[in-house]
């Protein structure tokens, strides 16, 4: 299954069957809200979107129903299921991360202090959290709410002209945009504006980089761990090892990209309410879900 949501083009939340490419049931946000972020629990059963004006949504993978519904008052910028699916982590606008108990949708701890977090990422044992925050990557022990490391990333180079003042002061090319672990938890990669870098989680170390040329808007290792994969308006799959960079011609993106749980398809929505389906391999585009706006499977 594939799960979307998104605002604008298509302002619906809609669940997949990636073999056949139809829909299985969509249901339309609340008129006033934008869904802005999207995580499924390890055993696709509960999905949760994270709402701009500040409240995580808990819905049925299989049904579509809304389950449970989490008021957190500020903007979710990123939301993450533990491996063994008992937490759900979400990173606040105001900088806050709080965890969530996924049984009795309690929160149970906030970690780290406030400040501007872009995504979260659990370790494959669910032992650690990793945040791109501002300028670098944090990492906390989940069990005591302690850091243990931080990752001072890359920095782009600044734009020539500003829009206006605000852009200026923002900085974002000094942000650190998108953290994952490799599959046997030993390396962190963070992608910035001007790099993707690979860490070891165990001593601190930078092992390798790679150039971003700008923000990356997803970032994960295929399963073997062979691959580093991102992107934004492209998709490019890098193998750290060989050194072998590879690019995806990819349509304009208008999200996070995603990838299949067995590493051989990539997802990645495009202008207006289409799908791109790529062959990861072959780097071929092999198929599209298309979202249409009519359609209605499930209950709001």
């Amino acid at each position: 299954m594939a799960f979307s949501g998104g605002a604008g083009y298509d302002p619906w939340i809609r669940a997949w069957d990636i073999n056949t490419h139809q829909q299985i049931w969509a249901t339309a946000k609340a008129r006033d809200e934008n869904a802005n972020v999207a995580a499924f629990s390890p055993n696709g059963r509960i999905l949760a979107i994270g709402f701009t004006p500040g409240s995580v949504k808990v819905f049925d993978g299989v049904t579509g129903s809304r389950q449970h519904m989490l008021v957190l008052g500020t903007g979710v910028e990123s939301i993450a299921f533990s491996p063994d699916g008992s937490i759900l982590a979400a990173a606040l606008e105001n900088g806050n991360i709080r965890l969530f108990d996924t049984k009795s949708w309690c929160e149970t701890k906030q970690i780290g202090e406030p400040e501007l977090t872009e995504s979260i990422a659990f370790s494959p044992d669910g032992s650690l959290l990793a945040a791109a925050r501002f300028e670098k990557v944090c990492l906390w022990s989940v069990s005591s709410g302690e850091e243990l490391k931080t990752f001072e990333v890359q920095q782009g180079p600044p734009p020539k002209i500003f829009a206006d003042e605000m852009e200026r002061r923002a900085g974002l090319w000094r942000m650190a945009w998108r953290v994952a672990f490799s599959p046997d938890g030993k390396v962190l990669a963070t992608g910035s504006s001007a790099a993707v870098q690979l860490w070891d989680v165990a001593t601190g170390d930078e092992i390798k980089s790679s150039p971003s040329y700008g923000e990356v808007g997803s970032l994960y290792f295929s399963p073997d761990g062979q691959w580093v994969v991102w992107g934004q308006n492209e998709i490019i799959k890098w193998n750290p090892r060989s050194g072998k960079r590879l690019h995806i011609k990819n349509e304009v993106s208008m999200g996070a990209t995603a990838m299949t749980p067995d590493g051989k398809l990539i997802l990645s929505p495009g202008v207006r309410s289409d799908i791109a389906i790529y062959d990861f391999q072959t780097r071929r585009k092999v198929g599209v879900l298309t979202c249409a706006k009519q359609q209605h499977h499930g209950p709001r």
